[in-house]
């Protein structure tokens, strides 16, 4: 093959690739695009039990932790690390630990999203009598206490990095009432 030849298959097969988005050897593979919690938690029926790429901060509390973004204003999610969780795990821990007043990162996660679904049957029919009625009116919860309305579980760390100190913290107030329909 002479060498005007190898250069117009080269072309075509750069011009190809940049057309279609393909990635044409050596480059990185397409990235699925993160959402923000913002997204996640006003379409969660959209998101229910799906695998999902999240930014967020991550942040670590006296007895749990979650997920916020202060641009979603209060909306916050619980977090819970599946044993086989891959990924920057180490990374942060450190990240975390260096942050001594806040205890906080800029995390990019992927995991199986649990929004406030409605019990089952089954599940309102197990439980005792006199607390059937408030489980039929209310949604399943998450984390310590059923702080969360909705739970990611994560299975990889995809990015951590340093919160800037200007970056407005959220903290999960301590005077909720878990069911606040109730006297």
């Amino acid at each position: 093959m002479n060498s005007a030849t190898r250069c117009s298959r080269s072309v075509i097969t750069i011009v190809l690739c940049v057309a279609f988005s393909v990635p044409c050897g050596g480059g990185e593979p397409h990235e699925q695009k993160a959402l923000s919690l913002c997204q996640l938690v006003e379409n969660w029926k959209s998101y229910n039990r799906q695998t999902v790429r999240l930014r967020a901060i991550y942040a670590v509390g006296p007895v749990t932790d979650w997920v916020y973004d202060p641009a979603c204003g209060d909306a916050y999610s619980g977090v819970r690390f599946r044993d086989d969780v891959k990924g920057r795990y180490t990374k942060l821990d450190r990240v975390v630990f260096e942050d001594k007043v806040h205890r906080r990162a800029w995390v990019t996660i992927e995991g199986v999203f649990h929004g406030p679904e409605p019990y089952s049957d089954d599940e309102i029919a197990r439980t005792p009598p006199q607390l059937r009625d408030m489980f039929r009116k209310g949604h399943r919860r998450y984390g310590h206490m059923d702080m969360f309305d909705s739970m990611i579980e994560v299975s990889n760390l995809a990015k951590v990095s340093r919160v800037a100190d200007s970056v407005p913290v959220t903290k999960i107030d301590p005077g909720r009432r878990i069911f606040p329909n109730l006297p």
